[in-house]
């Protein structure tokens, strides 16, 4: 039952693209204007352009992020996530770039959405390490993503024949 969902619609369960980045975030705070942010990181990757600063040393020693102790490392990700988490610009920005790049600072944006506007909380720099494109998976490969479609597809229809008229047993006398 589950071979002809997956032969209809292939793409459906093929893996998204993803990425390998590192990034170096840094936090508006009240200390500085969020111009020196921007200046600061513009002015670090030069130097990281240049060969003068390591990314991952820069990301250790100055990044706001979680990651930073990883040297900026994000590991494998679906851009998509760092879109929720950064903003549409910077996912726009990121998914234009090679491997290798390195981005001008980004703005980190966090939408608010009882003011339905983008608050704007810090910096980043973005290097891309590595990009693996979309790519279709043979039915072996997605048959658990194909049985979970499945059951999906037809959940409502067998929520409406349980309703109609499945009539349980009586529960037993104790």
């Amino acid at each position: 039952d589950l071979r002809p969902l997956y032969e209809a619609r292939p793409e459906r369960f093929a893996l998204a693209a993803r990425h390998r980045l590192r990034i170096l975030v840094r936090a508006f705070t009240p200390a500085h204007s969020p111009h020196y942010y921007f200046e600061e990181l513009a002015a670090l990757a030069a130097e990281i352009r240049a060969g003068r600063r390591d990314f991952a040393a820069a990301a250790r020693e100055l990044s706001a992020d979680r990651s930073a102790a990883a040297g900026g490392d994000l590991g494998w990700i679906d851009l998509r996530d760092l879109g929720w988490w950064a903003g549409t610009r910077a996912y726009e920005q990121v998914s234009k770039m090679a491997p290798g790049a390195i981005s001008e600072p980004l703005l980190i944006e966090v939408y608010d959405a009882e003011r339905l506007a983008d608050d704007a909380r810090g910096y980043m720099l973005v290097r891309v390490e590595e990009n693996e494109p979309r790519r279709a998976r043979t039915f072996d490969e997605a048959r658990a993503d194909v049985a979970a479609a499945w059951i999906a597809d037809r959940l409502p229809a067998l929520r409406r024949e349980i309703e109609a008229g499945l009539e349980l047993p009586a529960p037993a006398p104790r």
